[in-house]
């Protein structure tokens, strides 16, 4: 009954969770470019995706220090 408990924690919270954060990032970001907001929505995607690496990147420093 654990197994099925630890399941539906991954689908619901990470992929159904990473699904959602990642379609509010596509829809805001459009609608920065449909609004004439360009360099907004471009600093929006470069940030993100900057960022993002960076901390996958501190992420797996961390890891390997220990």
């Amino acid at each position: 009954m654990e197994c099925i408990g630890r399941v539906e924690g991954f689908l619901v919270i990470g992929i159904l969770g990473g699904l959602t954060t990642f379609s509010t990032f596509g829809y805001e970001t459009i609608e920065m470019f449909s609004k004439g907001r360009m360099i907004t929505g471009l600093l929006n995607v470069v940030l993100n995706v900057f960022l993002c690496l960076a901390s996958v990147g501190l992420g797996r420093l961390v890891v390997h220090i220990k």
